[in-house]
């Protein structure tokens, strides 16, 4: 897992060329007010409470610790 330092850096979401489709107008910029975490495989919900300090779903959840997070 490696830590994306995103932080006030932004990026052009969408298009602005006449050439692109009409879901992908407007472009426009967004910018990350946050670093975050990535990965190449599934994260479980164990690693996900070890790097975040928080549990994405209650522990007695049949979706809970050993389990790839899911909808969250």
């Amino acid at each position: 897992m490696r830590k994306i330092t995103a932080t006030g850096k932004s990026f052009v979401q969408g298009a602005n060329d006449p050439q692109s489709s009409a879901d992908e107008q407007p472009g426009m910029t967004s910018r990350f007010t946050y670093d975050y975490w990535l990965d190449t495989t599934e994260v479980t919900q164990e690693e996900y409470t070890n790097v975040t300090g928080s549990q994405p779903v209650p522990p007695a959840s049949a979706y809970g610790i050993g389990k790839p997070i899911s909808g969250v």
